[in-house]
């Protein structure tokens, strides 16, 4: 496989830029919406929400990092190759396999490219989606407006 080049690196890390700050809009959105009496409410749900997504976020994507990681490298479920990079790379020192050292170097960079891509498409949508259901006269440079 060819190495992670600039270009892509850069892509992704543009998407996740774009989704991050959808995100701190759309916490705008949430507060500037809810009346001032409820604020400590919303402001408690929103912070538990998102907790609770990049905690969803980081296993879903470490699953299918695993995934790739194991079918680019071709091993069985029970293989310790497969099991992570650390482990793989002690078989391929302890027997000596600067080839596997590689295959297990390759696949894992694949994998980490390949879910990069994917949070980034995510975070994609997730920042069509914000901007779809922003109001168009909303003011994020007002203080809290809810039930005012």
């Amino acid at each position: 496989p060819q190495p992670l080049g600039y270009p892509w690196v850069a892509v992704v890390l543009t998407l996740q830029g774009a989704a991050m700050g959808s995100l701190a809009v759309a916490s705008v959105v949430i507060m500037s919406s809810s009346p001032q009496d409820k604020a400590g409410s919303a402001a408690a749900i929103e912070e538990t929400a998102y907790d609770l997504g990049s905690v969803l976020g980081v296993a879903l994507l470490g699953s299918v990092a695993a995934v790739v990681y194991r079918s680019r490298l071709g091993v069985a479920d029970l293989d310790p190759v497969g099991e992570s990079l650390g482990a793989a790379l002690e078989i391929a020192t302890r027997n000596g396999s600067a080839e596997l050292a590689v295959r297990v170097q390759q696949a894992f960079t694949v994998s980490l490219a390949q879910v990069g891509m994917v949070s980034g498409l995510v975070m994609l949508g997730i920042t069509v989606v914000v901007f779809a259901l922003t109001p168009r006269g909303l003011d994020l440079t007002r203080g809290h407006s809810g039930g005012e």
